[in-house]
């Protein structure tokens, strides 16, 4: 009788416990709603005070999955970003925001015009222009101006060489366009190559740090994947990018191949999440948005 009373009285205070408990959490709840978020934020802020970049953008981003719509935090993630030399990174963060606010009516916008003016000096082309056409005309040397005609001789078409009265054609020897020269020409190339890897590798990157946000500004708009429609596809990227464990990323025998108004970005990918892994060979297509190299089709075989 008495080991019975006992262990009633043990299961009433283990109730009274838990219900305490419960009761604590829930009026901690109502005092500090947002204490989650705080804690996070605070954490970011110290990380960003003692230098550590990637760590205080890992808290941002956890804050802004808390709070979507502050933009200020992701104004602050994209700062990160560039200070830890991510400017891929960063200027898929600025984007994000300039995105965002494109039909704010506030022309006064601080957040806006901050993210506007830092990503202008990351030193991405964001204008509908070639960049490779824009960086010759900034590193070809001019063409010197012919002083007379003496220092400028002329070459007749067959058709004008023993027609002395025929006027020469200086147009004819004028060009807007400069010719860059093979060095010049290797030189684009290599940037535009190293671009397209940035862009490769901040995709990957932001896959494995679980920053869904930056992660989905690698695709064009609407990009569907194999889903009927780009919201079902992100929901289903979502599900399966926040249920998994520590990612791991790793990629191997890049190529390049350049088409006419897009690339192909073939390699081999080796995938481990917890005990999970899986490998293969992923192309990736790829277009220039605005100066920004944006995957617009997925292959993994």
């Amino acid at each position: 009788m008495k080991c019975h009373s006992l262990i009633q009285m043990i299961l009433l205070c283990f109730a009274l416990t838990l219900a305490s408990c419960t009761f604590t959490t829930k009026l901690g709840d109502r005092l500090l709603p947002d204490s989650q978020y705080n804690t996070l934020v605070v954490k970011a802020d110290a990380a960003m005070q003692d230098g550590e970049w990637l760590k205080a953008a890992d808290f941002y981003e956890k804050a802004g999955q808390l709070k979507p719509e502050n933009w200020d935090l992701k104004l602050k993630q994209a700062k990160a970003f560039q200070n830890a030399g991510k400017l891929a990174l960063a200027f898929n963060a600025y984007q994000i925001i300039i995105d965002a606010k494109a039909s704010a009516s506030d022309a006064k916008d601080t957040t806006l015009q901050s993210a506007k003016e830092s990503q202008a000096k990351l030193g991405f082309k964001n204008e509908k222009t070639d960049p490779q056409v824009e960086a010759v005309k900034e590193t070809a040397a001019p063409i010197p101006e012919a002083k007379s005609e003496e220092e400028s001789p002329q070459v007749l078409a067959p058709q004008q060489a023993n027609d002395s009265a025929s006027p020469l054609v200086k147009e004819s020897l004028v060009s807007n366009e400069l010719i860059p020269s093979p060095e010049q020409v290797e030189s684009l190339v290599a940037t535009e190559d190293q671009r397209i890897l940035d862009a490769v590798n901040a995709w990957t990157e932001a896959w494995a740090a679980k920053r869904l946000d930056a992660y989905f500004a690698h695709y064009v708009e609407g990009f569907t994947g194999d889903m009927g429609n780009a919201k079902a596809w992100q929901l289903s990227r979502k599900h399966k990018i926040l249920r998994s464990k520590q990612i791991k990323i790793g990629l191997s025998e890049i190529k390049i191949n350049k088409l006419e108004n897009s690339v192909e970005v073939a390699f081999n990918q080796h995938y481990e999440s917890g005990r999970y892994q899986d490998a293969g060979r992923k192309t990736l297509a790829m277009t220039n948005v605005n100066g920004r190299w944006l995957i617009k089709k997925e292959l993994f075989n």
